[in-house]
């Protein structure tokens, strides 16, 4: 049972989404849903929801109902069935006691939605320490049951290759860092140029996060990237 602050939270909290274009089309292909007025139940950022989560043991139920948010949200757009949902995943929620897999599916079945409609992102910002590895078994368990999965923040962890080689994801989203002002960085344009080459052969996609300016857009479509999210395309919006 959720005490009184994590109840609050999932009463109060809601999701913006961000769009995710086809670099060359424009044509929307998915929405990354984004956490928002977390605040109201006093918590400063996202890391400190999740990290809290995850030390009272309450990591997968909180992520259960703010999953259910999420997907009933998309749901309303009148092109949902049409684009994805990309949604953010703890890796840790398989620590959890009382973890279980199969409720995505009931949720979908909820609300008129498919496996093919979402997308899980998994970022490497726990693979150290005690947490090393829990990506991999995450990203293959949901893969086995038909979900598409991305790697998010790519290049800014330790064992992006690692699960490049072992998991082989359906996306990998190149890390902001790598395209501030790539344009200008011939350093940068040979790391997302080799990403993008490694993940052509492996038959991955590859997403540009925090695209800011048409100079970013222009070198990351010359490089071969397959879409783009930012500022440049749209903020995220609560409107739905």
């Amino acid at each position: 049972m959720l005490n009184e602050r994590w109840q609050k939270l999932i009463e109060v909290a809601d999701f913006a989404f961000q769009p995710i274009v086809n670099i060359y089309t424009g044509r929307l292909y998915a929405v990354e849903a984004l956490i928002r007025n977390y605040e109201a139940a006093d918590f400063n950022t996202i890391d400190a929801v999740f990290d809290t989560a995850f030390s009272e043991k309450v990591l997968y139920s909180v992520d259960i109902k703010l999953r259910e948010k999420a997907i009933h949200k998309f749901s309303l757009l009148p092109f949902a069935k049409h684009v994805k949902l990309f949604y953010n995943l703890d890796n840790r929620i398989t620590m959890m006691p009382d973890f279980k897999s199969g409720y995505t599916c009931e949720l979908l079945s909820t609300y008129d939605m498919d496996f093919s409609n979402i997308c899980f992102e998994l970022s490497e910002k726990h693979q150290v320490g005690m947490y090393a590895g829990v990506d991999k078994l995450v990203l293959n368990l949901y893969k086995q049951q038909g979900y598409k999965m991305a790697i998010d923040d790519f290049g800014v962890g330790f064992s992006g290759l690692q699960m490049l080689f072992h998991a082989e994801p359906d996306f990998i989203k190149i890390d902001r860092f790598f395209i501030n002002d790539i344009h200008k960085s011939k350093k940068k344009k040979l790391f997302v140029g080799s990403i993008v080459q490694i993940a052509q052969a492996m038959g991955i996609f590859t997403i540009v996060e925090g695209l800011e300016c048409e100079e970013e857009y222009i070198e990351c479509k010359k490089l071969g990237c397959n879409m783009v999210q930012g500022y440049f395309v749209q903020r995220p919006t609560l409107n739905v």
